[in-house]
């Protein structure tokens, strides 16, 4: 049997099946590029059910405010870094949580709550450095192979 890669997905309607046989003239850039898809399924799978437990609404608006558009200079990264470590950002972030009542006395919520506050700060530092002009994702270069 050769070697593959398979990756099967579902939860409610969300269904993904990815899969790729891999011979031995199977190339390794054509794996890398394969992983990449994964990737970029599971990256945007993982916001959206994000975006479906936390409002973003106000962090997006105060990313488009942080990082009006792509950045030239060190001096303007400098001011997005600075601004990702906000308070203001830390307080979007706690204030999305805070409306799942979610109770921080209990671990298992305490947790929840910690991990969300993580995901926050993942997604506002991906989306401002996404809008600054920078590549974070192997899954972007899949996409562009798929135009070739």
């Amino acid at each position: 049997m050769d070697d593959q890669i398979q990756f099967v997905g579902k939860y409610r309607e969300w269904i993904a099946i990815k899969k790729m046989e891999i011979t031995p003239e199977s190339k390794p850039t054509e794996v890398a590029l394969f992983l990449a898809s994964l990737s970029e399924t599971l990256e945007r799978k993982t916001e959206d059910f994000l975006r479906g437990a936390l409002d973003f609404t106000e962090l997006d608006k105060e990313i488009e405010k942080l990082v009006p558009g792509p950045l030239k200079s060190e001096e303007e990264f400098a001011a997005v870094l600075k601004g990702l470590k906000s308070p203001k950002i830390s307080k979007i972030i706690n204030e999305s949580i805070g409306k799942l009542g979610l109770n921080t006395i209990v671990k298992t919520e305490k947790a929840m709550a910690d991990a969300l506050k993580e995901f926050g700060k993942i997604y506002t530092t991906r989306k401002a450095l996404e809008r600054a002009g920078l590549a974070l994702e192997y899954g972007k270069v899949a996409k562009l192979t798929r135009k070739v």
